[in-house]
């Protein structure tokens, strides 16, 4: 999927790190792919980012997707040993982790609707009662001054 709005955070440190940066650059995605090191403020990251996605291969029970499913995030990961003990359905999704169509067919399918929720959220603050409510309180102010 090429879109310039998605970015790729990565925290933790590794031994794969130079090979994966080399790779981003060869994809031309190394603007969007951000090398974060060593944090120990993930519930932060956590709050901050819309999506969070497991690609890997080989898991154990994973604790950073354990910390997504416990933020509420949706998420997205591999289905593979360790992610599938933790999978429950509708609150998340497990894919093949050798099928990058599937993924990108995916991760549009949640960013779409995340997008459409944020609408439908934003479109409610002109419900007619908030309006009506809205336009009450100026009125009242405005006898007030």
């Amino acid at each position: 999927m090429e879109d310039s709005s998605i970015h790729y955070i990565i925290a933790g440190q590794g031994v794969l790190q130079k090979q994966l940066e080399t790779l981003a650059f060869c994809l031309g995605v190394s603007k969007q792919v951000h090398f974060l090191g060593y944090r120990d403020d993930i519930a932060d990251i956590m709050k901050v980012v819309d999506i969070y996605c497991l690609p890997s291969f080989r898991e154990g029970l994973n604790v950073s997707l354990m910390e997504a499913i416990a933020s509420g995030l949706p998420w997205i990961a591999s289905d593979i040993r360790g992610n599938r003990d933790l999978f429950r359905k509708g609150k998340g999704c497990l894919l093949p982790p050798d099928n990058p169509e599937v993924w990108a067919e995916c991760l549009k399918g949640v960013r779409d609707n995340l997008v459409e929720k944020k609408l439908n959220n934003e479109i409610l603050d002109f419900s007619k009662d908030k309006v009506e409510k809205k336009m009450r309180y100026i009125y009242r102010i405005q006898k007030i001054l």
